[in-house]
């Protein structure tokens, strides 16, 4: 396996499990509400949902991993990581939730359109999971909902901050 295979590994196993990021606070008493992501050529990030019920809000927490700048490096097999973390008020993020458990999507059908971005998305919620390249055009109400989710996400998070 080459070095940025390594980085690639590394990082996604981060990008799918972000509770634990060196450059932000243990969330493993949290629940995990959602989590959400997308991968590209240059990038590849998630955002994930945790409920603090103590203080009745949510804590959004963003993973970015820049695959351009990991290549630059000396070692590219240490992945160049970013972390963030904000909160979303417990209204927005009760009415988010229940726009997902509300979607309705038809049954599964094999894709075979050909993509040209090279874009994976993906959204795990309690125990579903989803992940396309190119949504069906019956999907189009899920991958509405999962651009405003990272639209909402983002909007709450400061710029970033790097674990390295």
């Amino acid at each position: 396996m080459n070095s940025s295979a390594i980085a690639d590994a590394s990082a996604l196993r981060q990008l799918r499990q972000p509770e634990v990021f060196a450059g932000l606070p243990l969330r493993h008493e949290w629940d995990r509400q959602l989590l959400i992501w997308q991968e590209d050529l240059a990038h590849h990030q998630s955002w994930a949902l945790y409920r603090e019920v103590q203080h009745q809000r949510f804590v959004v927490r963003r993973i970015r991993f820049d695959r351009l700048e990991t290549a630059r490096h000396l070692w590219p097999e240490n992945p160049h990581l970013h972390g963030a973390e904000g909160h979303l008020d417990e209204e927005a993020g009760v009415q988010l939730l229940t726009s997902l458990e509300r979607l309705v999507l038809p049954p599964l059908r094999r894709n075979t359109d050909i993509v040209l971005d090279g874009t994976l998305r993906g959204l795990e919620f309690g125990s579903c999971s989803f992940e396309w390249r190119q949504a069906p055009r019956e999907w189009a109400d899920l991958q509405d909902l999962f651009i405003r989710l990272q639209e909402r996400f983002d909007a709450v998070l400061p710029r970033q901050t790097g674990a390295d």
